[in-house]
């Protein structure tokens, strides 16, 4: 949904009860006080990845969510996963989803309802809270062009970043070799990739190896 907001214990209620965020996630809601419709509104919550150049048969997706108030559904392209989540805001709720992903851009939505159904209308705190991972194995049929290497210092660290899937980040302290794997580096859309490295120490080489034979 559009004009979603950060909600952080540093506002105070509703964390808690909610729970309390993290450096690893926070809430989001649609308002910035997090008071929005009650009595059973819905809320869908969507995210998008890409699988381009990767097996969408092997694809899984896990993680855990949070929601004010019930979650009513998971879905993947659209199509129903069957989780709920009836812990709502308190505790966290454990799911996995490995069927229904697509070749290209995926799209993942999380669906809620905000209050109980026949209540007053009025302010009522809502908001959802995820914590996710996934994978999938690369898809050695799909050609590939090279990336390049953008190198960028932020402080006291030195950013590495390219385009595009299936390619080991190695490290050398010299340019001939030997060559090290260093990191695949992460991603949160499964197209670019960055890795963050010291400024300080020996100076060192970096380049790409594509992981398939």
């Amino acid at each position: 949904m559009a004009g979603t907001f950060a909600a952080t214990s540093s506002g105070g209620f509703p964390i808690p009860p909610w729970l309390g965020d993290s450096a690893i996630s926070a809430w989001i809601s649609p308002a910035t006080d997090t008071l929005v419709l009650g009595s059973g509104t819905p809320y869908r919550y969507e995210t998008s990845f890409s699988l381009s150049g990767f097996n969408p048969a092997t694809a899984r997706v896990a993680g855990r969510w949070a929601t004010d108030n019930i979650g009513t559904d998971i879905m993947i392209n659209q199509f129903s996963t069957g989780q709920g989540n009836t812990a709502q805001f308190g505790a966290w709720t454990y799911f996995v989803i490995n069927t229904g992903f697509l070749p290209g851009v995926n799209k993942l939505s999380f669906i809620l309802n905000n209050g109980t159904s026949g209540e007053p209308p009025g302010g009522d705190p809502s908001g959802l809270r995820v914590e996710m991972w996934g994978m999938a194995a690369l898809d050695c049929t799909v050609g590939r062009i090279a990336p390049s290497i953008n190198i960028t210092r932020q402080a006291g660290r030195i950013v590495i970043s390219w385009s595009g899937s299936g390619f080991m980040l190695q490290s050398a302290t010299a340019v001939t070799g030997p060559w090290g794997d260093y990191t695949r580096g992460s991603s949160i859309n499964g197209q670019n990739f960055s890795a963050t490295v010291s400024a300080t120490g020996a100076a060192r080489f970096f380049r790409l190896r594509f992981e398939c034979p």
